[in-house]
C-alpha cells in the first residue's frame, strides 16, 4: 500500500525562516510527497500554490492556532482552499481544567461546522496533556465526543510520552485519524526524553506504522523537534528510515 508522506515544516523552522521557498525545494528533492504548514512564510495563496506546483509538493495540512481560528477563520479557509489543502489542524490548546476543555471543544465544534460547509475538515493535534484523564476519560476523547465532525491528527510521540497504548488508541480512533504524526524518541543520560531522527530512537516504529496504516490515513507526517544538529539532514534521514519500514 502506497501512502503519501509529508513533512511538518515546524521541523525545519530555522530554514523556512531564512528562505521559505528554498527550504521547500530541499524537502521536495528529498522525495517528500507533501508538506504540512506551520505558517505560510509570508506568501500569498497564489504564490504558495505556484510554489507547490513547481516543486511537485501537495499540501497535507496546515497547523492553525486558536488565535487565527478565532480572528480570521474565513481567511484561513480561503487560503487553504486556494492552495488545495483539505485539513486545517488546531495544534495546541491552553486549557487546564475539564470545564475549560469542554468550552474549547464547543468552540472547535463551531469552527468545524464552518470549515465543513466550505468542503474542508478541522482536526486537532495532541500533545501529552490531552491524555490526562477526567472521570476515567482522556481529554482527547472528550474533545472528539463534543466535536463529532473533528478528526484527530494523532501525534504518536506524545501518546508514547504520556504512557498511552498508541496501538490501541490508533485502533480506537479508526477512520477519525486521517493524518498521523510520526517522530521518534530518545532517552538521555539524565532520563529526560526528546524527539530524534525518525527510526533512530526507542519507539516500536514498525508496530506503530502498521497500526496507523490499518486506519487507511490520507497522510503520514514526519516531525522532528530535537533542534540539535542539522534539521535538513535529520528530516532527510527520517524519510529514508520511514520508507524502509514501509517496504
Amino acid at each position: 500500500m502506497l501512502i503519501p508522506i509529508a513533512l511538518q515544516l515546524y521541523s525545519i523552522k530555522e530554514e523556512t525562516a531564512k528562505d521559505f521557498a528554498g527550504a521547500l525545494e530541499a524537502v521536495s528533492k528529498m522525495g517528500y510527497d507533501g508538506v504540512e504548514f506551520a505558517g505560510y512564510g509570508g506568501l500569498s495563496a497564489e504564490e504558495m500554490k505556484a510554489l507547490l506546483g513547481r516543486l511537485g509538493l501537495k499540501a497535507a495540512g496546515s497547523h492553525v492556532n486558536f488565535g487565527p481560528l478565532r480572528e480570521n477563520l474565513k481567511g484561513e479557509i480561503a487560503y487553504n482552499k486556494a492552495i488545495g489543502n483539505q485539513y486545517i489542524i488546531c495544534p495546541y490548546a491552553a486549557a487546564e481544567t475539564k470545564e475549560e476543555w469542554i468550552a474549547l471543544a464547543g468552540e472547535l465544534a463551531g469552527y468545524s461546522k464552518r470549515v465543513r460547509e466550505e468542503g474542508l475538515v478541522l482536526g486537532f493535534h495532541n500533545h501529552a496533556r490531552e491524555f490526562v484523564e477526567y472521570d476515567g476519560k482522556f481529554i482527547m476523547d472528550i474533545l472528539l465526543e463534543q466535536c463529532d465532525e473533528m478528526i484527530c491528527e494523532l501525534d504518536t510521540y506524545w501518546t508514547e510520552y504520556a504512557g498511552v497504548d498508541t496501538l490501541a488508541y490508533l485502533e480506537k480512533l479508526g477512520s477519525r485519524c486521517k493524518l498521523v504524526h510520526l517522530k521518534d524518541m530518545c532517552v538521555k543520560e539524565d532520563g529526560s526524553r526528546s524527539s530524534c531522527t525518525y527510526g533512530e530512537g526507542v519507539l516500536n516504529n514498525k508496530a506503530i506504522v502498521a497500526a496507523a496504516l490499518k486506519n487507511d490515513p490520507d497522510w503520514l507526517v514526519i516531525e522532528w523537534e530535537a533542534f540539535e544538529g542539522n534539521c535538513l539532514d535529520a528530516v532527510d534521514q527520517s524519510l529514508q528510515n520511514l520508507r524502509g519500514l514501509l517496504k
